[in-house]
């Protein structure tokens, strides 16, 4: 009879360090998934490029904003585009300047450039002023 409740207990045992050692394993997939969910949703911001091309003397103040959108800040004479209030977006600007030299750049966070002011030409006839829709000048 001592035998048989020894060896009742060893099955006992046996079961128990089996549901003990199951549930610590259990427990290790469920830490190790959460850790691997909590490094794969961690949100990472898509770029978005716009193409802009700029012909000073020719592009009007309605061709750049139908391609770039609403500017940071504009005027009558003059828009920018700053990538401070922008950080997902950069514009992959072609600009052939007046003399035909053509610069291509992207304007954007971590670039040579982070900005674009665009200046339209202003008309001078004797007494007065009037700024036009044509691009006189780009500065970057």
């Amino acid at each position: 009879m001592l035998f048989m409740e020894k060896k009742m207990l060893a099955k006992r045992m046996v079961a128990l360090c089996l549901i003990l050692s199951f549930s610590l394993m259990l427990s290790a997939c469920y830490t190790l998934r959460k850790s691997d969910v909590q490094h794969n949703t961690v949100p990472v911001p898509e770029v978005q490029y716009i193409d802009l091309t700029i012909i000073e003397g020719k592009t009007t103040k309605q061709e750049i904003l139908d391609a770039a959108g609403i500017p940071d800040d504009i005027s009558e004479s003059s828009m920018t585009y700053s990538v401070y209030k922008n950080k997902d977006i950069k514009i992959k600007l072609q600009l052939v300047q007046k003399d035909g030299i053509r610069i291509n750049t992207i304007v954007g966070e971590d670039e040579k450039h982070q900005s674009i002011l665009i200046f339209f030409a202003v008309i001078y006839k004797k007494n007065t002023s009037y700024t036009t829709n044509i691009v006189d000048s780009v500065s970057l």
